[in-house]
């Protein structure tokens, strides 16, 4: 089982390791580090778990440099140039330190820079002085005035690639817990049409995945590696929210969800970088669900925008909320409901 880690555990187990930051709004709460500029606890309330996966040996993680720290990150589009050694044949995955953690510094409160060397695999070029930003602001007060517990922050992220050949974006990825089959969570896409989901690596069953009348779901439980993610054409621009994950915490009944919402996100094809993998001329999307699985045990998911593509003289760029809940269950299917601009209580798994 994952970790249910509380604002005080994680605190401890990593402000030896990188100068951390705690914003308190109200009853919630947020803890950002500075290695990787991310947000390693999301807290609605101080009282309950954190809403984003954090492996429960986080600690020796920051010591060895690790890149696989949980909680909500930047990464770069697409993966198939910059994480795959043999980038044609999509083998040999490998992230290069200057992406993941990243050397950052904090240039001011709740900002921070990193500027690293980057290798494109597939063109087999080195980029020098590339340069990643992220800042963060606390949303105060809830968007939706739900009666939950809540926490938001609006993160702004730019990735600028000097001298590069190929188009790529910034994208945000933020991990979220499973509990597995017996309490597995649910990822929710808005979406305009039936054809709006693509699969990105083998094509999911139907048991794990649903197109509903407003909504597509899919379900998070680590037990095989799956990807979805949504075409622009497919989008609801109407809706700022573009994708949410719903889970229960363990067995106690307490439920949370998070959110991403935004409008900086490609609109048209030619404008998503991501290849998938299993069928590369197929189109592309730039909304994406991750369950993570080949054996491992870690149980986590992952909800991720890709945001506007750049270029060597023009950096990629994004805005997006994140947003987290936590309740009863119903207070939350009720929340989702709102969400995703559905007349009834959606299904979850």
């Amino acid at each position: 089982m994952n970790t249910l880690w509380t604002i005080d555990t994680l605190y401890k187990d990593i402000n030896h390791a990188t100068p951390v930051t705690v914003v308190n709004n109200g009853n919630s709460a947020v803890l950002f580090s500075e290695t990787g500029a991310r947000i390693l606890g999301l807290f609605p309330s101080t009282s309950a778990p954190n809403t984003l996966w954090v492996p429960p040996d986080i600690s020796s993680r920051f010591t060895d440099n690790d890149w696989l720290l949980g909680g909500e990150r930047q990464w770069i589009a697409p993966q198939q140039d910059y994480f795959f050694t043999n980038a044609r044949a999509f083998d040999g995955f490998l992230v290069q330190q200057g992406i993941d953690p990243g050397m950052y510094t904090k240039k001011d409160t709740l900002q921070f820079e990193n500027t690293f060397t980057l290798h494109n695999y597939r063109i087999n070029k080195t980029c020098s002085n590339c340069v990643s930003k992220r800042k963060f602001t606390i949303i105060e007060n809830d968007p939706y005035k739900s009666s939950l517990d809540f926490a938001g922050i609006t993160i702004n992220d730019s990735l600028l690639i000097s001298d590069a050949k190929t188009s790529y974006s910034a994208w945000s990825v933020a991990m979220v817990a499973t509990q597995g089959d017996k309490h597995p969570g649910t990822i929710l896409f808005p979406v305009a049409n039936e054809s709006a989901v693509v699969n990105y690596f083998n094509p999911v069953p139907s048991e794990r995945f649903s197109m509903e009348k407003q909504y597509a779901k899919f379900i998070i439980d680590s037990k095989d590696a799956y990807k979805l993610a949504v075409r622009p054409e497919g989008i609801d621009w109407e809706n700022p929210v573009k994708i949410i994950y719903a889970a229960p915490f363990d067995n106690s009944g307490l439920w949370y969800c998070v959110v991403k919402r935004s409008i900086d996100l490609p609109r048209i094809q030619d404008d998503c970088v991501d290849i998938p993998p299993h069928d590369q001329p197929a189109p592309k999307g730039a909304v994406q669900a991750y369950n993570h699985g080949y054996g491992s045990e870690m149980r986590y998911g992952e909800i991720e925008l890709q945001f506007h593509k750049g270029n060597a003289k023009k950096a990629s760029f994004g805005e997006h909320e994140l947003l987290s809940y936590c309740g009863k269950k119903k207070s939350i299917l009720e929340l989702l409901r709102v969400l995703l601009r559905t007349d009834t209580l959606p299904a979850v798994y």
